[in-house]
């Protein structure tokens, strides 16, 4: 590497470092209310984008158990405080009896990338050092949960130093990192577990700037695979990282939230995201939508989910415990008249 790259990636390290100071949670940047960028944004993804990893065969006793964890912020010091809190927390879950069926961290896995766009794409190339944060955290992962655990990711994850170029190459370096992993199945992937419908969105799909990064955008091919998952009876659990806010009366809600209004069920349908560090729940058109407070900040900040494939429920089983911001929400009851009979179809519960 030639000396003049090396100064200016030790330029940029020094700069990031700065820049991102703790978990990066200022609000200015994290806590953005989500809009659309404009029409004629291209979403710069790889071609290969959505994943669907293969079914289990038939539908085992019990329901799913799924944690969901948040904005996580890992450093490649282990003694960081994020980074205690993580392992941390995937060591009780991995420990735990009954056994968790996954693990899912809905996005800023990472603080950042820390290296400079040249760098990251000489490693692409195979002609420069691996990106250090990432080969750290496919480590970590490897170590505690390596068949359970599931990543999307958020505008923390596709970051140089606190700086947003477009989604491309950063997607790209998830990948290889992650490569042979089940962790990282792509951008876009969806799973059923014990006839529970697992579905992973990108949030910063359409992102051209740093600011749209932290926007949650969809694009149109991400939201015409997303309609598809969602013609499943299976109850389903939706993941993103930018949290929505409700949509205020008389105002047009987001596409995302349309697509999942026109597809009510039979099971549950609960979506799960992260970005702003706080717990946050709300109610809207059926759909249940819950924001994860940040792991960095404690490793008891999880969200303990079942999904039950037979009725159609899911149940937070920890919901009680945790520190919302907003009041508790009402049970759906949709589920409550149906039962799956002997061939797992949908029938009228004579009850």
């Amino acid at each position: 590497m030639r000396a003049g790259r090396i100064a200016t990636l030790l330029a940029g390290m020094v700069a990031g470092l700065l820049a991102c100071g703790g978990t990066g949670s200022a609000r200015d940047d994290d806590g953005n209310r989500p809009d659309a960028v404009a029409d004629e944004a291209v979403a710069d993804l790889p071609a290969e984008t959505a994943h669907d990893l293969p079914a289990e065969a038939g539908l085992p006793a019990g329901p799913a158990r799924i944690a969901v964890v948040t904005d996580t912020h890992l450093w490649m010091d282990d003694t960081f405080a994020n980074n205690v809190h993580w392992i941390e927390a995937i060591r009780t879950l991995a420990s735990q009896d009954p056994a968790w069926d996954r693990i899912v961290s809905t996005g800023d896995n990472i603080d950042d990338l820390f290296t400079a766009p040249f760098a990251l794409q000489e490693w692409l190339d195979g002609t420069g050092d691996p990106v250090e944060i990432l080969v750290h955290y496919r480590g970590l992962v490897d170590a505690h949960a390596p068949s359970i655990f599931r990543i999307l990711l958020g505008n923390h994850d596709v970051r140089y130093f606190d700086t947003f170029e477009g989604n491309g190459p950063p997607l790209a370096a998830w990948a290889k990192a992650f490569q042979g992993s089940p962790a990282y199945p792509g951008p876009w992937w969806s799973e059923e577990v014990r006839g529970c419908r697992l579905v992973a969105l990108q949030s910063n799909d359409l992102a051209t700037n740093h600011a749209d990064n932290d926007l949650a955008t969809f694009g149109a091919a991400q939201l015409a695979w997303l309609e598809q998952q969602l013609t499943s009876d299976r109850p389903t659990i939706v993941f993103w990282h930018v949290f929505i806010e409700p949509p205020a009366d008389g105002e047009t809600p987001p596409e995302v939230m349309q697509v999942l209004a026109r597809h009510p069920g039979p099971g549950d349908r609960v979506v799960f995201t992260g970005h702003e560090h706080e717990f946050r729940r709300y109610q809207w058109q059926g759909v249940r939508f819950y924001q994860g407070g940040s792991l960095a900040a404690s490793a008891a900040w999880v969200h303990q989910v079942e999904c039950d494939g037979e009725t159609g429920a899911i149940t937070i089983l920890n919901e009680a415990d945790l520190p919302y911001s907003d009041p508790p929400l009402p049970r759906q009851v949709q589920f409550r008249v149906q039962f799956r009979d002997s061939h797992h179809n949908w029938r009228p519960n004579p009850m």
